[in-house]
């Protein structure tokens, strides 16, 4: 497996989900994460893989297993894609895919997983609207959910291919660009359950340099930059770029592609310093983070065409596999690592260690700092008092009794000769409820771990998560384009399109 700065919070990611599972929990909460006092997981912003991940490593057992087959189980969506859209030769096309420079760097030199799971959902999207408008109105509902699921796995993705639809459905006229639109929509409304609450506790944490300034820093990584954070890497996705405008001019795709050859140069030239602008500080593009995104899409939009070369067939065709691959000699490959086994009875302290000894990672298990919220330092102050504790009193002779501790709720049975506060091993979040007796109790917000205070005498504590409240207002929506969606898959069809097929059926024969 890769050391790839990305390959860590996916690997533990992937382990906190195994762990919320097994527990008999959703991953709403982490529990194993920022010493064992826990981070938020759902609201990770895309959680599709991860969860996916989870998933298939709680079978496996394993973690970086996991992480392994669900790239595995992408690549064959993805050929099964490339086949039920009648790609010639699907599987050439998917090699094609798997050792193109930009696909390579983002597995081998960052490890980003979300990334490359979401490569099929993108592809399909891609292909669909360069290959021209369709006949089918009904269109727009595959293409919800393709959009929705694209969100969860991996975001940036999901604005790109937004972005590259809107530019051909304009090319397609009125009828496409309402398609669209109600696509999104619906995109919009099915993944609510998740943006909705995001985007409000992005505003809690108001940690905006976490995404956008220091390595994230969008201009300093456009092709060619002279201060990219990793300058080798950016060298290696500058001549990828290159050599997919060489492939686009010795095919010939402006004469006979022109939408494919504009669509790619125009990923191209998003990443170069032509498009340097556009990437300043406060555009909507700084929350892709590095502009050299924009070559995946310029290279599954060109696979359609490259699968119908014979690889030995002809002359060009040698010239073709040159510029593809010529880009991956440059391209800094780190050394690969057996990846530590973290099953989804490991805690904190044993899985940090091993990604410590693996990786060189925080043996604290320290999660990602988008992820944590403006009091997060005070952590670091409170864990010395916590030591390898769940739960201390600030009263001597306290007695703590712990009955349960579950991701999402934890009961705690307190004997105290004076009022005291408990401190909890739970990193504070507006969002957990705490309980004395079954009576709403106070809280002491914002000092890093959850501190609750409790009468003297024999009481039981309660912790319980609640959930942001736009959650709920999300879940109305997704019910609602659910039912839009099903309510559109089995009504008549529409009179327009009935006409169509009709008008198909009285074409003369030599006229189709």
């Amino acid at each position: 497996m890769s050391t790839g700065v990305d390959i860590y919070v996916h690997l533990i990611w992937t382990q906190q989900v195994m762990r919320t599972l097994s527990a008999g929990s959703l991953p709403l909460w982490l529990p194993g994460l920022n010493a064992g006092c826990g981070s938020p997981g759902i609201r990770l912003y895309s959680p599709g893989g991860p969860v996916l991940a989870g998933v298939l490593g709680l079978l496996a057992g394993n973690a970086a297993a996991g992480l392994r087959i669900a790239l595995g189980a992408a690549a064959l969506l993805l050929l099964v894609l490339l086949t039920r859209r009648r790609v010639e030769r699907p599987a050439f096309g998917l090699a094609l895919i798997a050792v193109a420079p930009p696909v390579l760097a983002d597995l081998a030199t960052r490890g980003a997983w979300s990334e490359l799971l979401a490569v099929p959902a993108a592809w399909w999207l891609l292909d669909r609207g360069a290959s021209g408008p369709a006949p089918d109105s009904r269109r727009w509902q595959a293409e919800a959910v393709a959009l929705a699921a694209l969100w969860l796995i991996h975001a940036p993705t999901a604005l790109m291919v937004t972005v590259l639809l809107g530019l051909t459905a304009l090319l397609d006229g009125v009828r496409r660009l309402w398609q669209l639109a109600a696509a999104g929509v619906t995109a919009g409304a099915l993944v609510a359950w998740h943006a909705l609450p995001l985007a409000n506790e992005m505003v809690l944490i108001g940690n905006r340099n976490a995404l956008v300034a220091g390595i994230f820093r969008a201009r300093a990584n456009t092709l060619g930059a002279p201060m990219a954070h990793d300058p080798l890497l950016n060298a290696a996705l500058s001549l990828a770029g290159i050599s997919l405008l060489l492939v686009v001019l010795v095919e010939g795709w402006p004469r006979t592609d022109a939408r494919r050859a504009a669509l790619i140069t125009l990923c191209v030239g998003l990443a170069s310093p032509l498009a340097a602008p556009l990437w300043s500080e406060g555009s909507p593009l700084t929350w892709l983070q590095f502009p050299w995104r924009w070559l995946v899409p310029a290279v599954l939009l060109a696979i359609r065409p490259l699968a119908l070369r014979t690889p030995i067939g002809n002359p060009r065709s040698w010239v073709l596999g040159v510029l593809w691959l010529a880009p991956l000699l440059a391209l800094p490959l780190p050394p690969l690592i057996h990846a530590p086994h973290l099953g989804s009875s490991d805690g904190w302290r044993i899985s940090g260690l091993r990604l410590q000894a693996a990786i060189g990672a925080n043996p604290l298990l320290v999660d990602a700092t988008q992820n944590r919220p403006p009091w997060y330092p005070q952590l670091i102050r409170q864990l010395p008092v916590i030591g390898n504790r769940l739960a201390v009193a600030d009263v001597p002779d306290t007695q703590l009794s712990i009955r349960r501790w579950r991701p999402l709720d934890r009961t705690i049975s307190v004997d105290a000769p004076a009022p005291v506060t408990v401190i909890l091993r739970l990193l504070d979040y507006p969002w957990w409820l705490p309980t004395v007796d079954a009576t709403p109790a106070r809280a002491i917000r914002r000092n890093g771990l959850l501190q609750v205070r409790v009468p003297a005498g024999r009481h039981t504590l309660d912790v319980r998560w609640t959930g942001n409240p736009l959650s709920r207002v999300g879940q109305a929506l997704a019910a609602i384009a659910l039912l839009l969606l099903g309510w559109s898959g089995i009504r008549r069809p529409h009179a327009g399109d009935a006409f169509h097929r009709a008008s198909r059926k009285r074409r003369p024969e030599g006229r189709r």
